[in-house]
């Protein structure tokens, strides 16, 4: 089966054509930030001269936030001009073909269920650190949406409230501690000699114990939370993607090692995390398999 996945992007989206896990085709061209109709009407363009009209079906990941069960861009802040936009039902109409959309965190966490690191597993958790924090999860198969589609929005709960990083999320939370936004501020208020994020890891593997500090500090809350995730869900694995993850392994090593001393002794043994494998290309992936997914549903 052939499915589409569409990577929507404040500044470019990319579009994939998918034969069941293998991608066939795929391009990328800038996104319209104030007209969504005439964007869709783009990607359709590119989706008949990537696939013809082979595919069974669409899917696609925007940036929130969604109205996910009604297929609906609410507001996002890098798309002024897509607030209350129909996505799915524009884009159903358009292409004549079966449209599903989602946000980027519950789809690479689908596609790391389908065929990344939590492919054996039947409960995969899935977090993506970067600039941002999210996450997704993936349940036998199917992405854990909530009763209203906010499931997993994970960015604004509270970890230390006492501890004050500039962000758009409250005072104390996941995404303005745990994320690279949150590191990189924190690493600032160390009086840290930095540009960006790397820059903390890079000073820390050099021994310098304030940016030392600062990373055990994020990876302490990112340990904490995930022991409450453990213990409200109980995860057969839990996947970290991202930059920082990604490009930081013995950070997501040290959020494990925190995260097994904070549930019970016969928890802890359970309390796995993996690196994810699906890279950059996650999101897209997720799409396209979501898509197939629902098609045959």
């Amino acid at each position: 089966m052939k499915t589409v996945g569409i990577d929507i992007g404040g500044t470019q989206t990319r579009v994939a054509v998918f034969e069941h896990t293998t991608c066939i085709a795929q391009t990328r061209f800038a996104t319209n930030p104030n007209n969504p109709l005439e964007h869709m009407q783009t990607i359709v363009d590119t989706i008949q001269q990537l696939a013809s009209n082979t595919y069974e079906a669409i899917g696609v990941a925007c940036p929130g936030p969604l109205d996910i069960k009604q297929g609906i861009v609410l507001n996002p802040p890098n798309l002024p001009g897509w607030h209350q936009f129909p996505l799915v039902e524009t884009l159903k109409h358009l292409s004549g073909k079966h449209v599903v959309m989602d946000n980027d965190a519950n789809l690479a966490a689908f596609a790391e269920a389908c065929i990344g690191a939590g492919a054996t597993y039947d409960i995969v958790q899935y977090f993506t650190v970067s600039t941002g924090l999210g996450g997704g999860l993936v349940v036998n198969g199917s992405i854990f949406q909530g009763a209203h589609g906010f499931a997993q929005e994970i960015a604004n709960c509270l970890v230390d409230e006492t501890q004050y990083v500039k962000g758009a999320t409250i005072q104390g939370s996941l995404e303005r501690i745990c994320s690279g936004t949150g590191i990189y501020e924190l690493g600032l208020q160390a009086g840290l000699p930095i540009e960006d994020t790397a820059d903390v890891f890079t000073l820390a593997a050099e021994g310098n114990e304030q940016a030392q500090a600062v990373i055990d500090y994020a990876a302490c809350k990112l340990g904490n939370f995930c022991a409450t995730v453990q213990g409200i869900i109980d995860p057969d694995i839990m996947v970290f993607g991202g930059s920082v993850a990604r490009h930081n392994p013995g950070f997501v090593d040290k959020v494990a090692q925190q995260a097994k001393t904070k549930v019970y002794d016969n928890v802890a043994p359970f309390v796995r995390c993996e690196i994810a494998q699906c890279g950059d290309d996650a999101g897209i992936i997720g799409a396209a398999l979501w898509a197939q997914n629902s098609a045959i549903k």
